[in-house]
C-alpha cells in the first residue's frame, strides 16, 4: 500500500508532467503475474532497467591488451576476455548486443554465470599489502538493489539452457535468495549449497558461531546441463562387504583365487565372471580365511616384496589396505592353494569380500573441500577446487563461463584448466593486474584434474579491454571548484594557477606545472599529438621538462600515458566518466565539495578501486647494435600504502613489467613479461628477512634496475607497462 508521502509524490509529478519516480513505478503497476517480491525504496522495474531508464549506458569496449601465446594476433575469432571497468555497464553492453568485439559472441551463449558479490558486511577488503581490493560497505536495500539489477541482465544474457550460482552468506542471504526466486522464478531454483568459510565468526555469548556460507543455484529454463561430482569417502566409511544381491541368476558359482564359490540360496553374486577378475587384480575383491583370519589378494608374481611393497603403500590405494597392521596375515597369489598351509582348507571357510569404491557422489554439502585459498595475495580468494566443481558440475569442456565480479579471477583461472571460454569482469585495478597475473603464471600452478601435478600448460589467447562508461544523458554538469579540489586532493596536486610563456596552468605536481581539463575547459578539445605538439612549441623557449595533464578519459586520445615533445614528457592522468558522473551528482556547498558524496558507495569504489594513479617512471633504453637493454632509473608509486614500510617505497612497490616488442598502437602484445619475484629474486631468498630486503631496495633505487629485451630491429616502436603493488599502471613508448 502507497503511504501518504508516496501518493503526494505521484500526483505532484502527473500534475507537472513528469516521470513518475523510478522507485515507486514498481509499487503503482504491480505485476500481477508475480506470486510475490520483495518489496523495497530505489527499487526500479525490469523494463526500466532494461530500457537504461536508471542513467547506466551500454559500456564502449576498448581493446586494450592481447596475449596471444601462439603469434597470431587476430580479433575476428573468440578470444577470452577480461574486462576492467563497471560490470553494470558491461552487462548492458552484452545485452544491447551491438558492439563489434562481442556482437553475438556472447548474449545467449553463457551456459554458466558464477559470482561472488561483496557480502554488504559494511567492510573494506585489503590484499596482503595494504592495497585496496574491494569494498564491500554498501548495505540494506542499497546492496540488494545494487545486485538485483546485475542479475535482471544475468538472466537476459544466459543461455536457454545456462545456470547462475551465487555465492552469499548469512547476513544478506535470506534476501539475495529473494530476488533470485523473484527474477528466475522458484521453479528454476535448483540447489542451496552449503560450503565453508574462510574463518567462522567470532560469535557471542547470545548466538551460534557462523561456520558456512551458500551458493544458490538456478537455471533459466530445465534444460540445463547438469552432472554429479564424485568426492573421496572418508577412510572410516569404506568397508570390506559381501558382493551378493537377492534373487538367484545363473551362472551361480564364480571362480576366484582357484576356489569356486557358490552364493547362499536365494541369493547370487552381483559381479558377473570378468568383472570379477578385473576387480581382483585392482585389489577391490579379496578372500578372507574365516578361522583364521588370513587374507589373500591376487598377485600375479606371488608373495614376494614387490606384493608387500604394493600393500604398504600411502599413495592413493593406500585406502585397500587401511585394516592391514603388523598382526594380519596376509599373502599375495594367483591361487590360494598356491599356500601350503590352505592346499587342504575346505572352500567353506573362506568368504569373498568387496571393497565399496572410495569415491562417492556428492550431495549439496560440500564442506569437503576448502573455498577460499590465498594464493594470489587477493582477499577472499575462491578456491579452484570449489570453482572447479562448480564448472564440471554444469557445463561441459567449449562452453562459455562468465564471473562479473571476477576479484582474483578463480572463476577465469579454473575455466582455462577445464578447457571452458571465459569472461572475467571487475572494475578493481588491483583484481584487473591479479587475473593477467594469474593467467600469465599457469603454466607452473596446480592442474585443476590433480592437485598433486602441475598445469604445464600455457594459457590460450585472451583480450583485456576496458569498458569505458559514457556519460547519461542527464548527467549534471561538474561544478568547477569542486572538481578542481577533488583532482588536487586525489592527485596531490598543488593549486596555484600560475603562467609560462603564455600559457595559464592550475597548478604543481612534482614541482611540474599541471593542467586541469573539466567539462567546461574540454569542450570541443582533444588531448591528441597535434595539441600536445602545439602546447610544446609554444613554451620552447625555457620549456619545463614535464607537464602533467589531468582530463576526463573521453576527451583523451592517446594510447600511452605520456607522450615526448620539444624537449617536454607530457604525462596524462585519466578520469573515468563513472567518477565524473558520481562527482556531478553532488552540487556544492558555499564552494565547497558535498560532504555526502563521502556516503556515496558507487564514487567511493570507483575512487578507490578503479581509478589509476600511474606510477612515476623514469626510465630508457639502452642498445649495443639491435640488443636492447630497459634501464629503470627510479620508479615511484602514488597508491596509498596501508603498511608503512620501506620495503614498498620506490622499486619495491614494482609488481610487474609488460613488454610489447612491436607495438602497433592499436592494442598492446604480452611479449615479454616480467613479475616482481623475476625482477627481485632476492624475495625469495632473503625470505621474511625485512633488514636484507630493505638494504637490497636501497641499492637498486641508487643503481636502478636493468631488463634485458633481446634484438629488437631499429624501427620498431616498443611499448611497455609498469604496474605498482596497487595494480596502478603507467605506459610508455619508445621508437627505435
Amino acid at each position: 500500500m502507497l503511504s501518504e508521502e508516496q501518493r503526494r509524490q505521484i500526483i505532484t509529478a502527473l500534475s507537472e508532467g513528469k516521470a513518475i519516480p523510478q522507485e515507486l513505478q514498481s509499487l503503482l503497476f504491480h505485476d500481477p503475474a508475480k506470486e510475490f517480491e520483495l518489496v523495497y525504496r530505489n527499487k526500479i522495474s525490469e523494463e526500466a532497467l532494461l530500457a537504461n531508464r536508471d542513467g547506466v549506458l551500454p559500456a564502449a569496449l576498448q581493446v586494450d591488451r592481447v596475449y596471444a601465446p601462439d603469434g597470431e594476433v587476430e580479433l575476428e575469432s573468440w578470444k577470452n576476455l577480461i574486462v576492467f571497468g563497471d560490470n553494470l555497464s558491461f552487462l548492458k553492453s552484452v545485452y544491447r548486443n551491438q558492439h563489434p568485439l562481442i556482437k553475438d559472441r556472447i548474449k545467449g551463449r553463457v551456459k554458466l554465470i558464477y559470482i561472488d558479490p561483496p557480502f554488504a558486511t559494511g567492510e573494506r577488503y585489503d590484499a596482503n599489502k595494504g592495497q585496496r581490493a574491494y569494498s564491500a560497505r554498501r548495505v540494506g536495500s542499497d546492496f540488494i538493489e545494487f545486485l538485483r539489477r546485475r542479475l535482471v541482465l544475468a538472466r537476459e544474457i544466459l543461455a536457454e539452457d545456462g545456470v547462475m550460482v551465487v555465492r552469499n552468506a548469512y547476513n544478506y542471504g535470506h534476501y539475495v535468495k529473494i530476488i533470485l526466486d523473484e527474477i528466475f522464478s522458484i521453479d528454476r531454483f535448483i540447489n542451496e549449497i552449503i560450503i565453508n568459510r574462510k574463518r567462522k565468526s567470532m560469535g557471542s555469548l547470545k548466538k551460534y558461531e557462523v561456520a558456512y556460507e551458500y551458493l544458490y543455484v538456478y537455471s533459466r529454463s530445465d534444460r540445463y546441463f547438469f552432472e554429479n561430482q564424485l568426492a573421496k569417502k572418508p577412510l572410516s566409511r569404506i568397508k570390506w562387504t559381501s558382493f551378493l544381491s537377492q534373487e538367484e541368476r545363473n551362472p551361480r558359482e564364480r571362480r576366484v583365487l582357484g576356489l569356486t564359490f557358490l552364493p547362499p540360496a536365494g541369493q547370487h553374486f552381483s559381479l558377473n565372471q570378468a568383472k570379477t577378475e578385473q576387480l581382483l587384480k585392482e585389489h577391490y575383491l579379496r578372500v578372507k580365511h574365516k578361522p583364521s583370519g588370513a587374507i589373500f589378494y591376487y598377485s600375479q608374481s606371488g608373495n614376494d616384496d614387490a606384493f608387500y611393497k604394493t600393500i604398504s603403500t600411502k599413495g592413493v590405494n593406500k585406502f585397500k589396505y587401511q585394516d592391514i597392521t603388523t598382526q594380519t596375515e596376509v599373502f599375495g597369489v594367483r591361487e590360494i592353494r598356491e599356500i601350503p598351509r590352505f592346499k587342504t582348507a575346505p572352500v567353506e571357510e573362506f568368504k569373498i569380500e568387496y571393497l565399496t569404491r572410495d569415491e562417492e557422489k556428492i550431495t549439496n554439502d560440500w564442506r569437503d573441500i576448502p573455498s577460499y585459498t590465498d594464493t594470489s595475495g587477493y582477499p577472499t580468494e575462491n578456491s579452484e577446487q570449489l570453482l572447479a566443481r562448480v564448472i564440471r558440475s554444469f557445463t561441459k569442456e567449449g562452453d562459455l563461463i562468465m564471473d562479473f565480479f571476477a576479484g582474483s579471477g578463480t572463476t577465469a583461472v579454473v575455466a582455462e584448466k577445464l578447457n571452458r571460454q571465459w569472461i572475467a569482469v571487475d572494475m578493481g585495478k588491483l583484481a584487473y593486474f591479479t587475473m593477467q597475473k594469474r593467467l600469465l603464471q599457469i603454466y607452473d600452478s596446480k592442474d585443476a584434474q590433480n592437485r598433486n601435478k602441475k598445469f604445464r600448460r600455457k594459457a590460450r589467447s585472451f583480450l583485456t579491454c576496458r569498458a569505458l562508461s559514457p556519460p547519461p544523458d542527464n548527467r549534471l554538469k561538474l561544478d568547477p571548484q569542486v572538481y578542481r579540489q577533488f583532482v588536487s586532493t586525489v592527485f596531490n596536486i598543488t593549486l596555484q594557477p600560475f603562467r609560462w610563456n603564455g600559457i595559464e596552468f592550475d597548478g604543481k605536481l612534482d614541482d611540474s606545472p599541471a593542467l586541469i581539463f573539466d567539462d567546461t575547459k574540454s569542450a570541443g578539445q582533444s588531448i591528441d599529438i597535434p595539441y600536445l605538439r602545439d602546447l610544446s612549441k609554444k613554451l620552447q623557449s625555457n620549456s619545463p621538462a614535464a607537464i602533467y595533464i589531468i582530463v576526463p578519459e573521453l576527451y583523451l586520445e592517446m594510447d600511452s600515458d605520456s607522450f615526448h615533445s620539444d624537449g617536454i614528457t607530457f604525462y596524462f592522468f585519466k578520469i573515468p566518466d563513472q567518477i565524473l558522473t558520481q562527482l556531478g551528482a553532488f552540487p556544492s556547498q558555499n564552494g565547497q565539495p558535498n560532504q555526502n558524496r563521502k556516503k556515496n558507495h558507487d564514487f567511493e569504489e570507483a575512487i578507490g578501486f578503479h581509478l589509476n594513479l600511474p606510477p612515476q617512471v623514469k626510465s630508457k633504453i639502452e642498445s649495443e647494435g639491435t640488443a636492447r637493454r630497459l634501464f629503470i632509473k627510479s620508479f615511484k608509486s602514488r597508491g596509498r600504502h596501508a603498511q608503512k614500510k620501506q620495503v614498498w617505497c620506490g622499486l619495491g612497490a614494482l609488481s610487474a613489467v609488460f613488454i610489447d616488442r612491436d607495438y602497433n598502437g592499436r592494442w598492446f602484445t604480452f611479449d615479454l613479461t616480467f613479475f616482481a619475484e623475476e625482477l627481485f629474486p632476492f624475495l625469495k631468498t632473503a625470505g621474511k628477512n625485512r633488514e636484507e630486503i630493505n638494504k637490497r631496495f636501497a641499492e637498486l633505487n641508487d643503481s636502478g634496475l636493468q631488463i634485458e629485451l633481446g634484438d629488437i630491429p631499429s624501427g620498431k616502436t616498443v611499448g611497455i607497462i609498469y604496474t605498482d603493488i596497487h595494480g596502478n599502471f603507467f605506459r610508455e613508448q619508445f621508437t627505435l
